[in-house]
C-alpha cells in the first residue's frame, strides 16, 4: 500500500469517507487503475485519485463521460499522523471538490 492510499485510509476513518484502495476501473475500451476512488465527491461516480497524471491522460474525456472526476495528488513524502492540521487540510480539500452523494447523507463538518 503506498503512502497516499494509507493518507487516505486514515483519512476515511477519521471523516467517514466511502473509499476504495486501490480502484480499477475496467470498460471495453480501457482499464487504468487509481489509488484511491473517493466516492460521494467531486462527480456523480466519485472522485479517481491518482499520484500520476500519466494514468489518467489518455482515458481523461471517457473518464469523465462515464461519471467520473479525478484528482493528481503528490505520494506524502512519508506516513503522517492525521493531526488537526491535517484534518483541516482534507476538510477544505474535500469542501473544494463538493459533495455529490445522497444530499441526506452529507456530511455534517462539509461547509
Amino acid at each position: 500500500m503506498t503512502r497516499l492510499q494509507k493518507a487516505w485510509r486514515t483519512a476515511a476513518k477519521e471523516l467517514e469517507l466511502d473509499i476504495v484502495v486501490p480502484y480499477k476501473l475496467k470498460t471495453e475500451k480501457f482499464s487504468l487503475t487509481a489509488e484511491v476512488l473517493l466516492k460521494n465527491f467531486g462527480a456523480d461516480e466519485g472522485l479517481l485519485i491518482v499520484s500520476d497524471y500519466k494514468i489518467i491522460e489518455p482515458y481523461r474525456d471517457q473518464i469523465i463521460k462515464l461519471g467520473y472526476g479525478f484528482a493528481t495528488m503528490e505520494e506524502p513524502e512519508r506516513d503522517w499522523p492525521f493531526d488537526d492540521e491535517e484534518k483541516e487540510a482534507f476538510v477544505e480539500m474535500l469542501n473544494e471538490w463538493g459533495w455529490s452523494g445522497d444530499p441526506d447523507e452529507e456530511p455534517e463538518w462539509l461547509a
